[in-house]
Order: structure tokens, then C-alpha cells, then sequence
């Protein structure tokens, strides 16, 4: 073998050399590469699980927080709807509701007046709105409960009657058969022209108000007015004796009548709507009602020995109460819904208008009136009025005891009595 040959052997082997070291660090840069690529994939994967687990530990520890927060929303709730309901058992308890009004009117200051005013026999006092409205058949006077006078109306009359209710004064002149219809200002505001004989006027606080007359013939019946003197019905009652009629704060009218071809004893009852349209009629057997009472759901019809009461929203009778001795004097508290009958034997029923009796007393002492004044059962005497814890003397003998707005109104001849409070 020449030298040529040998150098061309060495020369290969050695470029073999390089080419396997060459391939050698190719091979040894891809394994790192990998080894790389694999392990950032690693570390990507954890850090994205731990990322999840911080984030699921971060969702329960919230989820634990919202539940506390829920069990203490809960708890919260749970005793102010348990101190809400003791507040109400508290609240409608009798005892509270009668020790809160008490405290209330205790903390009212006393007020009291005294009018003075020329007594003539016949003359009528009434109550209009929170004034008092008077007649004597000369002057048309209204005071305010101070003794202010708003106004007074020289206005002679020999027969008549007077009624009034929150809004306007009704005088009826019975010798020209004319009806009045006078405001609150002392203004004439309308005249109604009667073609019958007027017997008996009639209102109710929410303003309406009935004339009951009687026909040439002898067939009664009852004429309805709203304030303004708009007639709003002229109605006849055949062979009807009528008794007395009843209108309502709201303006309902009952008219109450018996019945002279029957052979029993029978209340004929007519009631009527603000505008004047029958609402119903029916008779009941074996009563003469004289009164009547009513709330926001019942009317109370009175009858000396009976109480029979009337659903007004379904037009239905309901419960009855009876009595063996005769009522003689009744008062109604309409605030409570309790009314109240004095029997002939002093024997005092307090009764709801559900017909349940309440409460029974007995007195010893003879009265001649009664009146419901604010949540007090006030007892007249002849010259006195006795409430449950004291008596109040009157300088002479009662004439009629009434309720004006907030006050008490004791009448004498001569004198008024405003009272705020009685004890």
C-alpha cells in the first residue's frame, strides 16, 4: 500500500469520525430538547392542578362562609319572627290593648268647657261634626266646643225638627211642609217643597238623611235626601205602621215599619243603598226592633227582648240573642264593636256583634241613660254621671248626655259640659 492510500484511509477515517461525533451531538441536542418540552409539560400540569386545587379549596371555604352566613340569615329570621309573633300575641292581648289606651288617653291634658245658653222648653242641642248645632224655634245657632260662635241664623218656625250630620244642618218647617238644607257656614244651600204631611226627620253623619210623612190617605212613607238636598227616592209603604229608620255613617238607610194586616207581630225591614236603591227587604216574627247598631261587616237590630243580627257583606241572617227581661237601655261602643243592654232587673249585658255575650254586671242603682265613651260605659243619673271609677256631679238636672268629636257633652237647662277625659 502506497502512502497515497494510507493518507486517503486516514482522511476517512477520520471525516467518519466527525460524522459520527456530528451525529453524536445532533442526537444528544434532540434528547435534551425532549427531556425540555417534557418536563415543561410536567410542571404546566402541575401547576394547573394546583392552580384547581386552590381554587376548589378557595370555592368550599366560600361555600362554608355562605352557609354560616345562610344559618345565621336563618337564625336571625327566626327570632324576629318569634319576637314579632310575641309582639303580636303582646299587642292584641285585651289587657294591652285596653293598658295602651288607657296610658294614651292619660297622657292627652285635660280640656274641658262650659257654654252657657238660654234654655227655652223644646229646644234641640245636636252634634255636628266636632260643633253643636241648636234651634228654638227662633235662632239656628253653631258653636264650636269653646263656645265660638260660627253662626246664628234668626229663623222663626212654630213646628219643627231638626237633625243634622257631619256635613250640613236639616230643618223642617212642619206648618209649610218645607225641609232645609242649611251648610256648615251658616248658607241655605237648597229647599225641598213637601207634598205630603212630614212626621219625623232623620241623618246619618255621612250626610244623607230621610223624612218620614205620612199621605192625606194615610199611607206613610219616606222621602231620601243626600246633603245637598237631591231627592234620592220617595218610597210608600201600604198598610205599614213605620217605626223608626236608621242611617248609616255610610249613608245606607233602613227602614224600619210593622206590618198592620198581620195577625202577629212583624218587623218589616227596607234597606236601602247611599244612592237610594233597594238593597233588601224582609220581616221578622215576634219583634218590634227599636234600634239599631251596625260595624264595618253586621247590623245589630234591637228588639226589647231580642237581638238579631244581619251579615251586611252576604245579605244573611246570623246569630240571635234573647232576653226574658225587657232592655230598657242600650249603648252602643262601635270602636270595640260591643254593645251594651240594661234590663228592668239592673242586669247589664255587654254583647259583641257576633251576638257573644261578653260580659254580664248587676247594679243596684236605677239609671235613665247610658253611653259608650271611649272604652268607658258612662252611667246617667238624674243630675250625675258615673263611669267605671268615679262619679261626676252636674250643677242640675241632665237633660241629655252626648258625644261631640272627642268629647263627652253633658246638657242641663242652661248649660254644657265638654269633657276631653273623665278620669
Amino acid at each position: 500500500m502506497n502512502e497515497k492510500d494510507k493518507q486517503d484511509i486516514k482522511d476517512s477515517q477520520a471525516e467518519a469520525g466527525q460524522n459520527a461525533s456530528q451525529v453524536e451531538s445532533d442526537f444528544s441536542g434532540e434528547a435534551v430538547n425532549l427531556d425540555k418540552s417534557k418536563i415543561d409539560q410536567v410542571l404546566d400540569s402541575f401547576i394547573r392542578e394546583k392552580e384547581q386545587a386552590q381554587e376548589r379549596e378557595r370555592q368550599r371555604l366560600l361555600n362554608i362562609e355562605k352557609q354560616k352566613r345562610a344559618k345565621k340569615r336563618a337564625r336571625v329570621l327566626t327570632l324576629t319572627a318569634l319576637a314579632l309573633f310575641v309582639l303580636v300575641l303582646i299587642a292584641s292581648n285585651p289587657h294591652t290593648i285596653k293598658y295602651y289606651k288607657n296610658y294614651k288617653q292619660a297622657q292627652v291634658p285635660l280640656e274641658e268647657y262650659t257654654i252657657a245658653y238660654n234654655y227655652s222648653p223644646g229646644m234641640k242641642i245636636l252634634p255636628m261634626g266636632g260643633n253643636l248645632v241648636m234651634y228654638d224655634s227662633n235662632n239656628l245657632r253653631l258653636l264650636k266646643k269653646d263656645g265660638t260662635e260660627v253662626f246664628d241664623i234668626p229663623f222663626n218656625i212654630g213646628s219643627w225638627d231638626l237633625a243634622a250630620s257631619d256635613k250640613a244642618v236639616y230643618l223642617l218647617d212642619k206648618i209649610d211642609n218645607v225641609l232645609y238644607f242649611i251648610n256648615e257656614r251658616g248658607e241655605f244651600v237648597n229647599k225641598a217643597d213637601l207634598n205630603n204631611i212630614p212626621h219625623r226627620l232623620y241623618a246619618g253623619r255621612g250626610g244623607n238623611a230621610a223624612l218620614h210623612y205620612k199621605s192625606e190617605a194615610g199611607v206613610e212613607g219616606v222621602v231620601l235626601f243626600d246633603s245637598s238636598g237631591k231627592e234620592l227616592g220617595d218610597i210608600t209603604y201600604p198598610k205599614t205602621t213605620l217605626t223608626f229608620i236608621h242611617i248609616s255613617d255610610d249613608n245606607k238607610t233602613t227602614v224600619h215599619g210593622m206590618l198592620r194586616t198581620s195577625a202577629e207581630l212583624e218587623n218589616s225591614v227596607y234597606r236601602y243603598s247611599e244612592r237610594g236603591s233597594l238593597i233588601f227587604s224582609r220581616s221578622y216574627a215576634g219583634v218590634v226592633f227599636v234600634r239599631q247598631y251596625e260595624d264595618k261587616s253586621s247590623v245589630a237590630f234591637i228588639d226589647v227582648n231580642e237581638v238579631r243580627f244581619y251579615n251586611k257583606n252576604t245579605n244573611e241572617d246570623k246569630e240571635s240573642v234573647s232576653s226574658i227581661i225587657p232592655v230598657h237601655l242600650m249603648a252602643f261602643d262601635k270602636a270595640n264593636g260591643r254593645i251594651y243592654l240594661l234590663d228592668k232587673r239592673n242586669k247589664l249585658r255587654i254583647i259583641d256583634m257576633e251576638g257573644k255575650i261578653l260580659e254580664e254586671r248587676h247594679f243596684q242603682t236605677e239609671y235613665k241613660g247610658l253611653v259608650a265613651y271611649k272604652d268607658d260605659l258612662v252611667l246617667i243619673g238624674d243630675d250625675y254621671i258615673r263611669t267605671n271609677t268615679k262619679d261626676i256631679k252636674a250643677s242640675r238636672p241632665i237633660e241629655d248626655v252626648f258625644i261631640v268629636g272627642d268629647y263627652l257633652v253633658v246638657v242641663t237647662k242652661g248649660e254644657l259640659r265638654l269633657m276631653n277625659k273623665l278620669t
